[in-house]
């Protein structure tokens, strides 16, 4: 999936990773489960580099209002921004 299929949802991961100071999906996959994960494939062994995967549901985002898909992403953004317990509490704050 690309920015054109779901503009407002990449945009809105744009904005969240760039508060967040955290890496950007560098794959996102819409799916029909009324769930979202990441998965973080490592790239390299010797390097630590990492590939983040985003599946997120399509049930999801339509059942949900526009704060509530913020908190979801806010939260599997935290998963990968390397301070996970750090910022728990700061993201259930944000809204």
């Amino acid at each position: 999936m690309s920015p054109k299929d779901v503009p407002q949802l990449f945009r809105t991961l744009d904005e969240l990773t760039t508060k967040m100071k955290a890496p950007r999906f560098d794959t996102v996959i819409l799916d029909d489960k009324w769930n979202a994960s990441v998965v973080s494939i490592s790239k390299s062994m010797l390097l630590g580099s990492r590939r983040h995967v985003l599946h997120i549901g399509l049930p999801m985002l339509i059942g949900l209002d526009d704060q509530q898909v913020k908190a979801v992403l806010a939260h599997e953004i935290s998963h990968i921004s390397g301070k996970d317990t750090t910022l728990g509490a700061w993201v259930y704050r944000l809204f």
